[in-house]
């Protein structure tokens, strides 16, 4: 792995309760709200040139008409070996088992949002991209 970060910026987007909540049973905690997913869409939407980081779970969450999220490039983080057959991951859409290997699927990334889950995100918090 190289010192120097191949994309621009590395950002954790996320919506939240007021208690910090981020997640329940699979899905978020409230009613999708147009305005929260238009801001999401608008933010990590990039020509090809963003990607998306997200764990096995949010993978799932994310309804299957819209998996993979179109115009962005999208990673999926499981420890589980089998994750592709198992979750129907396309093989277009890189699976790998930590963090620390996302970098090597982001040549000719500008902008990396990390998108869930919370394991995710303390990942990301921790590693030496952010």
């Amino acid at each position: 792995m190289s010192s120097v970060h191949p994309f621009r910026r590395l950002s954790l987007i996320v919506a939240m309760t007021p208690e910090g909540g981020i997640g329940k049973d699979g899905t978020l905690p409230w009613k999708s709200l147009k305005s929260d997913m238009k801001f999401f869409k608008q933010t990590t939407l990039g020509a090809g040139k963003n990607a998306v980081v997200m764990g096995r779970k949010t993978w799932q969450s994310i309804p299957s008409k819209f998996r993979p999220l179109a115009g962005r490039r999208n990673i999926v983080i499981s420890r589980n070996p089998n994750a592709r057959a198992e979750y129907d991951i396309p093989d277009t859409v890189p699976v790998v088992s930590s963090f620390a290997a996302v970098e090597d699927n982001l040549q000719g990334i500008e902008n990396c949002f990390v998108i869930g889950g919370a394991a995710i995100y303390n990942e990301a918090l921790k590693s030496t991209l952010a």
